[in-house]
């Protein structure tokens, strides 16, 4: 049953000890088979508990899902109402600067025949 579930996970990232993973897949399947004691229906228990917790996962995560997703909306769009607010003000300030770069410039007399 180890080997089993050893060869049936994903390749494991580098820098994974081994002998670790392998050392409690191996305590789990031996405390998995003593419960078990090869009685059928406690294997059935085991196996209607699984895809009960499945089926709850195939029903639980679309649903998260879309709470997540539409927190996520509701932030960005407050967060691109502050950017833009802040766009209009640099704009205003921007504006600002420029007339008075033009008035400055005006009234020192920077027309001809000085």
């Amino acid at each position: 049953m180890t080997m089993f579930v050893v060869n049936s996970i994903q390749p494991l990232p580098a820098g994974t000890n081994v002998a670790i993973v392998v050392g409690g897949i191996g305590l789990a399947s031996t405390v998995l088979a003593l419960i078990l004691r090869g009685k059928f229906w406690r294997y059935a228990c085991l196996v209607a508990f699984e895809a009960v917790l499945a089926f709850l996962a195939v029903l639980a995560f679309p649903i998260m899902e879309m709470i997540l997703e539409e927190i996520m909306n509701e932030k960005l769009r407050k967060i691109g109402e502050q950017v833009r607010a802040h766009a209009r003000r640099m704009d205003a300030y921007a504006e600002k600067q420029a007339s008075k770069q033009v008035s400055s410039s005006s009234m020192q007399g920077g027309g001809v025949g000085n």
